[in-house]
C-alpha cells in the first residue's frame, strides 16, 4: 500500500477518535508530567500485550471486549463501529478453528493529557490445519482511550499488510 494511503488512513483513524463521544466527566484533563507520560506509555504497551493475550486465550470474545463501546475497527477500507459491528466482520475470521492472530507492540505514545495514546507494532495471522501457514502479516496502529477507571480500551484499530511482491 502506498505511503500516502497509509498516512491518509492514519489521519482518518485519529480524526475518528477525536469525536469525544465517550469522554467522561473529567473532560478537561490537565497535562501530565514527563515521568507520568513514560509510566502511562509503559501501561499502554502492557495493555496492548494483554489485548493480544486475551485474543490468544478467548478468540473473538477477547478481541471484542478490548474495544471501547464506540470503538472502531478499520478493515479493507471500511469502518466497523461498536461491539456488534466488529463482531460481524470478525466472526468469520475467528470461526476458523485453525486461525491465530499474534502481535507485539514496539512503540507507544500517550497524549499530554494522559487520556489518549497509540501503539504501533507487528502482527501475524496464521491459518491452516498445522497452524503454521502465514496468511497475513504487517504493521498495525491501535488508538487507545484511557477509561475513567484507569484501564485502556481500543478506540480504533487498523492494520497495514506487508507488500506481497
Amino acid at each position: 500500500m502506498p505511503r500516502w494511503i497509509t498516512f491518509a488512513l492514519t489521519v482518518a483513524v485519529l480524526g475518528a477518535c477525536a469525536d469525544g463521544s465517550d469522554r467522561g466527566a473529567d473532560e478537561a484533563r490537565s497535562a501530565v508530567d514527563e515521568e507520568e507520560l513514560r509510566t502511562l506509555e509503559a501501561e499502554l504497551i502492557e495493555a496492548d500485550r494483554q489485548f493480544a493475550d486475551a485474543v490468544r486465550r478467548n478468540g473473538l470474545a477477547g478481541w471484542i471486549t478490548s474495544f471501547a463501546p464506540t470503538g472502531r475497527m478499520i478493515s479493507e477500507g471500511r469502518s466497523h463501529i461498536g461491539p456488534e459491528g466488529i463482531r460481524r466482520v470478525m466472526l468469520p475470521v475467528f470461526a476458523d478453528s485453525t486461525f491465530s492472530l499474534t502481535w507485539d507492540p514496539n512503540y507507544a505514545e500517550v497524549s499530554a493529557s494522559g487520556d489518549m495514546g497509540y501503539t504501533v507494532g507487528r502482527y501475524a495471522a496464521r491459518s491452516s490445519p498445522d497452524g503454521d501457514t502465514l496468511v497475513d502479516s504487517g504493521t498495525y496502529l491501535t488508538v487507545w482511550r484511557r477509561q475513567d477507571d484507569g484501564t485502556w480500551k481500543v478506540k480504533a484499530d487498523i492494520g497495514n499488510a506487508d507488500p506481497t511482491d
